[in-house]
């Protein structure tokens, strides 16, 4: 078996600057943005922000499901509702 490497723009790593890049165009746009180093930090800042006693729930798109909606990308969507 063999296998052929192909490089592009979504098989390689961005530069050095890409990360604040992204983060300087998402705050641009009214997004906040936390960086953090580890999916355990990532994990404890998104429950940081859910209000005591909300509700969370996720669920896949119903429209991924449909014909002709994209050969069948599931996309997942999650819900904040206080």
């Amino acid at each position: 078996m063999s296998t052929t490497a192909v490089l592009n723009r979504f098989t390689t790593l961005r530069g050095e600057d890409a990360p604040q890049a992204t983060v300087t165009a998402l705050e641009e746009h009214g997004f906040s943005v936390e960086v953090v180093d580890d999916l355990d930090t990532a994990r404890e800042a998104v429950m940081a922000r859910i209000a005591e006693g909300s509700s969370v729930m996720t669920n896949t798109s119903g429209s991924s499901k449909r014909p002709g909606s994209g050969g069948g990308r599931r996309r997942r969507a999650l819900r904040l509702g206080v």
